[in-house]
């Protein structure tokens, strides 16, 4: 979209923007999940999906993406979480 105008931004400037975009979001996030477990139901999904190209995985390998959501009516908070391992996922990561 940026190329389309006439901006053009190296991919790895581009990443650096999302990874440091991902750590600010941290402690909302933290919010969020606080409220949503503060319910005693919750809906979750579970997902498996195959990344292509992820460091230190087979192609074949499954990766995970877990959605949760609850909340007080008209404030529902709906979470993704995504993980390469289960395992660890598991352990508290």
């Amino acid at each position: 979209m940026l190329q389309r105008i006439g901006v053009e931004i190296a991919c790895g400037t581009l990443a650096a923007w999302m990874i440091r975009c991902g750590e600010l979001i941290v402690p909302l996030i933290n919010l969020l999940r606080e409220q949503l477990l503060h319910y005693d139901i919750q809906h979750m999904d579970e997902t498996t999906l195959q990344v292509l190209k992820e460091d230190g995985k087979k192609a074949q390998s499954k990766s995970y993406l877990w959605v949760q959501r609850n909340g007080p009516p008209g404030q529902l908070v709906t979470l993704f979480t995504y993980d390469a391992s289960f395992a660890r996922t598991k352990r508290g990561r």
